[in-house]
């Protein structure tokens, strides 16, 4: 099971991607870069998250943009 983040095209540098669980502990934290950007696209493995309510926050150093999603 992973999270799929598309985007028309890689942010500049490194992006980080947080995973918060609903109390907003963090759960997962990993560096995303061009380098792993494929098919417009970087993929989070989430298999090991509990089912449940979870927010993703990106960040690139200037711009932060955060999505909630559920894992079933």
């Amino acid at each position: 099971e992973e999270i799929r983040i598309k985007l028309a095209q890689p942010t500049e540098g490194i992006t980080e991607a947080i995973i918060y669980d609903a109390i907003g502990k963090k759960t997962i934290k990993k560096q995303l870069s061009a380098s792993n950007f494929i098919n417009n696209e970087w993929q989070i493995p989430v298999a090991d998250l509990q089912p449940g309510l979870y927010i993703i926050s990106l960040s690139n150093g200037q711009t932060v943009a955060s999505k909630t999603f559920i894992k079933k």
